[in-house]
């Protein structure tokens, strides 16, 4: 699994300028640590002996348990930002090294912006904001990482025939890959669009444009997928399908299965389960 491709757990959100000869204290974190510096120089210090030297717009990813501290050497300054978060996979193999952000450095400067605006809030809202650019950070950093420029690596390649911008396809593509993702959950087409700093009306165009369905029939498509999933593959009652794929209850999936499937869904369970035997 890539490094990106769950909500993440956020366990620290920080940022400030430092100045000439500040070195922090040795410490490490049971949970990934990005750091990025957004402005001068700033060395990590990886373990006692491991000394990388960061310009702005290099940023640097921490597997848990690394011992480490940053250093601003005498004569410099840096402003800095850091976020951690919990992931289950294995660590990319671009972890421990600095990359350089290049030309995605804006956004990913833009999205921790959004960090330190949002993550203190409880509300949901904000808590949905901080996930995604969380997420869209992990994103770009590891695009640039592992070289690959060319396409969005969220879910799939550039539609031929696409007149979308990179910046608007990684934006349709970041939102179709938070749909897939939070099934679960009440999906509001309006804060995505809001989260992308595009009016609902805009943010539906472009989708359509690159997906070819509205979001509101993506994520219905996404949902039925996921229940046919489920239903082939389990034997979870039609409650816990219902609630893991974000419907409102039985009937509701029962319709909405019935007019994509053209059978009910014990129906559809049964055919699977004969054809497999």
């Amino acid at each position: 699994m890539q490094i990106w491709a769950s909500p993440p757990v956020v366990k620290l959100v920080a940022s400030g300028r430092h100045q000439s000869a500040r070195s922090f204290s040795r410490h490490d974190h049971p949970f990934y640590e990005l750091g990025i510096v957004l402005s001068g120089q700033c060395d990590w210090r990886l373990g006692g002996r491991q000394r990388l030297g960061l310009q702005a717009g290099e940023a640097i990813l921490l597997k848990p348990k690394t011992l480490h501290h940053e250093e601003i050497r005498p004569g410099n300054w840096a402003r800095l930002a850091w976020v951690g978060f919990d992931f289950d996979g294995a660590p990319p193999e671009w972890a421990q090294r600095a990359v350089a952000t290049e030309e995605d450095f804006p956004e990913i400067a833009n999205y921790f912006e959004i960090l330190a605006r949002e993550h203190h809030r409880a509300d949901l809202p904000s808590q949905v904001r901080v996930g995604l650019a969380v997420q869209s950070i992990l994103l770009l950093v590891a695009r640039r990482a592992e070289g690959s420029r060319q396409q969005s690596v969220l879910s799939r390649p550039t539609r031929t025939g696409s007149d979308l911008n990179p910046r608007q396809v990684d934006r349709v593509e970041s939102a179709a890959h938070y749909f897939r993702t939070n099934l679960s959950n009440a999906l509001s087409i309006a804060q995505v669009a809001a989260y992308h700093s595009l009016c609902p009306a805009h943010f539906s165009s472009l989708f359509r444009r690159y997906h070819l369905v509205s979001p509101r029939r993506f994520v219905r498509q996404a949902r039925l997928e996921r229940v046919a999933e489920l239903l082939q593959s389990s034997d979870l009652a039609l409650k816990e399908i219902v609630a893991q794929c974000g419907f409102v209850d039985a009937a509701h999936l029962c319709k909405a299965f019935k007019q994509e499937r053209g059978m009910t869904p014990r129906l559809f369970r049964t055919r699977s389960l004969t054809r497999i035997n």
